[in-house]
């Protein structure tokens, strides 16, 4: 069975991380995101087609030496495609029941358990469902007693949402899906392609367990805290991290980082080669490869680019910041 993993996206949110890397490499946990979805997958028996655009040679040089034996062939979009185009750009090898997972989402939703409830029903098409408080950043279905899927909304206001029942990014597709998507445009598969499919017997399965997007600063610190309960751990030290000063809890410092005699950190991720300088604090932060945090600064709700330098005594605030000082808007 062929896993059309998308893998494209640009990570806006998570910039300035996601201008030297693809959002599915950042690390998590020390361990790129794409690495967790590959491992909850499994990847015996299948075959993987990664569609790629932004900083796509990146994923295949990550893939080709962490996953060496992996049956993998990589798509390259010349432009963005969208989701729609993206799985349409796999066509030449997908040869019948096909997965779909979207490389920078962790959820529980078990592509094996899809496939059995898809064939069950003899569905077109059957995604994975997520139930919400909130649905209006997100796809939101309409589903039956029996799981068929009725009406569904991209993005709607929260006071005109539907259900709460959202779309968990990880779906099962008939080949024949394909036959819906226009060749060599954007296209959006949950705007555009999933309406069209209601009438042909399209399905949702709801999840049970977890859903974690760590599109955001704050979803990815959410998402670091249940890996680590998951795991059953408070915080994660890579075996070769000096840590002098204090680490609380939710807290993961990377290869060859260093946190300093007097140094806090709090509710945060320190990437690899990393120091905290003394009496420096870190906080609801991620602070990305091979930076320096100087003495007595504080750092709080923001994400640091590879490679900045940090002053002694800078306070860096609700700030997206560069290495060279400028700050991200949005």
């Amino acid at each position: 069975m062929e896993i059309v993993v998308l893998a494209g996206g640009f990570g806006t949110r998570l910039r300035p991380l996601t201008f030297n890397r693809p959002k599915v490499l950042v690390p998590l946990l020390n361990r790129s995101i794409i690495d967790h979805v590959l491992e909850h997958i499994g990847v015996g028996g299948k075959s993987f087609l990664f569609a790629v655009g932004y900083l796509g040679d990146m994923v295949r040089e990550h893939i080709e030496s962490r996953w060496p034996d992996l049956d993998a062939v990589f798509f390259f979009e010349k432009e963005p495609l969208g989701t729609g185009g993206a799985i349409k750009n796999c066509e030449s090898a997908i040869t019948g029941t096909f997965g779909v997972v979207n490389a920078d989402v962790m959820t529980s939703a078990s592509v094996d358990e899809l496939v059995d409830f898809h064939r069950k029903k003899g569905a077109i098409g059957t995604i994975s469902l997520w139930r919400v408080e909130n649905p209006e950043p997100y796809g939101v279905a309409v589903v039956d007693g029996e799981g068929r899927i009725s009406a569904f909304v991209e993005k709607p206001r929260r006071e005109e949402a539907p259900s709460n029942l959202i779309n968990a990014g990880t779906y099962v597709l008939e080949k024949k899906v394909l036959e819906f998507i226009p060749p060599g445009r954007m296209v959006s598969v949950e705007r555009e392609i999933f309406p069209l499919l209601i009438p042909h017997g399209f399905y949702g399965l709801e999840t049970r367990g977890y859903f974690l997007d760590a599109g955001n600063l704050f979803s990815y610190i959410e998402a670091q805290r249940f890996l680590l309960e998951k795991e059953g751990r408070k915080r994660l030290v890579d075996d070769s991290a000096v840590v002098d000063g204090h680490i609380g809890d939710n807290v993961c410092v990377g290869p060859g980082a260093r946190v300093c005699d007097g140094a806090s950190v709090f509710n945060a991720a320190v990437f690899s080669g990393s120091v905290v300088g003394r009496g420096a604090v870190v906080e609801n932060s991620i602070i990305g490869e091979n930076c320096e945090i100087g003495s007595g600064a504080v750092v709080r709700d923001s994400i640091v680019e590879d490679g900045t330098e940090i002053d002694a005594g800078a306070r860096v605030i609700g700030m997206r910041l560069r290495k060279d000082g400028t700050v991200v808007d949005g």
